[in-house]
């Protein structure tokens, strides 16, 4: 292909021909080889039988068997130039191997590859095969997949699969689209046994269940069951849930739901009544309290029995409960003792309240006869009951009793206060009481009859064998014997 080039004699820098378009020149210290050639390949360096070992072409392209450098190497600059072109440099288009430290944008890299950014560039980026950047790092040190503009340290934008995410630093991390996990649970734990999980402990709402949390904590789940378990153990828990009507229904596997020591309050702020509860285990209601039943009408309304017991039992002398003010009962008053309590010079007295077989009324009150008869030479008191003064115990007592058709239930009881005979008659078809006595002194007056609805609380109880039995007692023996 050409004469063979052998400078290793020659002392000045001269310029030999190696054969047609191809000259050869060397400097005066024999240092350098710069060859010439007027046609393609520019440069062509071969063994004796044209096997090509370096080949530049006048396009600049440069191809060869094996490179070995000793100390520099520099690509992408002119021979006289220590300036870097824009253009690609460097194109490697196999298997590369580099056994040191590579640096790109440095001169002194301290890892296998080291990228500095330079001018505001990127420091690494990698794209796809339709020029979309799946992968950067820029110059200030964020890490972006999926986006070319990460505004933390790692931006992730699309759908991520990992087997853990473990956050090491303080750092604050942002899901803008979420956590899911493809394989089974979703575990959000802090790393080792004494770190914490806090969810926005900077301000805003937390959902489960929903997208649009209106406080600071929402659980949302649109079924008939419950919302929220709080629990001991797999067997030992509580349900919360919320229904269709916005009320709340606790429901523990125990059976039970204490406040333990505390006030409850079930009134609305300000609706609550004022002042400081005495103690603690109270219950403070606004309006009405149901027992039994779920429309209390009164303050407590009560469908069944009441048992009130003085820290004992529900029995017969142990129940000390005070009520202040009236008690209206709408039916019937099971008691075995009635005492109305006085207080005299500090000492307490029982006053045992009367009692009658049957639904009586009575009035006591006094009369004095003084119009003498002169048929019957005694004295008369009339009681006309059409003419009674309106809010009068006579008149009361005529209202609200029941006298009979000829007034046979109407219990007379006469005592004089003087030594003489008193009797009395019934006059019904007038509506008079005539009391008749041998005097005019003063008469004691007792009235008993049923009460208006006697007939209704009969003297057998319809309750027999059930709820409270009162005094327990056995039919007395017979007086007369046969």
């Amino acid at each position: 292909m050409g004469s063979d080039l052998n400078i290793s004699g020659v002392i000045n820098a001269t310029l030999t021909t190696l054969s047609p378009n191809r000259v050869a020149f060397i400097d005066s210290g024999n240092n350098d080889l710069r060859v010439y050639q007027f046609s393609t390949p520019l440069l062509y360096v071969a063994d004796d039988e044209d096997y090509p070992y370096l080949s530049v072409s006048d396009n600049g392209y440069t191809l060869t068997e094996a490179l070995a450098v000793r100390t520099e190497l520099r690509v992408g600059q002119s021979a006289t130039s220590t300036t870097a072109l824009n253009s690609p440099a460097l194109i490697v288009s196999g298997d590369s191997t580099f056994s040191s430290k590579v640096g790109i944008g440095t001169t002194t890299p301290w890892a296998q590859l080291s990228i500095v950014g330079q001018s505001g560039n990127h420091s690494f980026v990698i794209n796809d095969t339709s020029n979309n950047t799946d992968f950067v790092v820029t110059n200030s040190g964020n890490v972006g997949i999926g986006t070319t503009s990460p505004y933390a340290k790692l931006s992730v934008v699309g759908e991520t699969v990992s087997a853990f995410f473990t956050a090491t630093t303080t750092a604050t991390s942002t899901f803008g689209g979420g956590l899911a996990s493809s394989i089974g649970d979703l575990i959000v734990s802090g790393l080792g046994t004494t770190n914490n999980v806090l969810l926005n402990p900077y301000g805003g709402n937390v959902g489960i269940g929903t997208t649009s949390p209106s406080t600071r904590f929402a659980v949302a789940n649109a079924v008939a069951s419950a919302q929220y378990r709080l629990a001991y153990d797999n067997t030992q828990y509580a349900d919360f849930q919320v229904d269709s009507a916005g009320d709340l229904i606790i429901s523990p596997s125990g059976g039970d739901v204490r406040v333990n020591d505390e006030n409850l309050y079930v009134c609305s702020g300000g609706a609550c009544p004022t002042g400081t509860p005495v103690g603690n285990g109270n219950i403070i209601a606004e309006t009405t309290l149901g027992v039994g039943t779920s429309t209390p009408t009164q303050q407590l309304s009560v469908a069944n029995n009441i048992f009130i017991g003085g820290g004992g039992s529900p029995a017969i002398g142990t129940a000390t409960s005070t009520f202040e003010g009236d008690i209206t009962i709408l039916g019937k008053l099971d008691v075995g003792t009635i005492d109305p309590v006085y207080t005299i010079d500090g000492i307490k007295y029982a006053t045992y309240g009367h009692s009658t077989v049957g639904i009586k009324e009575e009035t006591v009150f006094s009369v004095t006869p003084s119009v003498l008869n002169e048929k019957t030479g005694e004295y008369e008191y009339e009681i006309n009951f059409d003419e009674l003064e309106e809010g009068s115990d006579m008149w009361l007592f005529y209202q609200v009793t029941s006298l009979g058709e000829e007034w046979e239930d109407l219990v007379v009881t006469l005592t004089p206060g003087f030594k003489g005979a008193v009797h009395y008659e019934k006059v019904v078809e007038e509506g008079k009481l005539v009391i008749a006595s041998s005097e005019a002194g003063e008469i004691s007056v007792r009235l008993i009859a049923n009460r208006f609805d006697g007939d209704q609380w009969p003297n057998l109880r319809p309750d027999q064998g059930t709820g409270w039995k009162g005094f327990v007692l056995k039919t007395k023996e017979k007086i007369f014997k046969k």
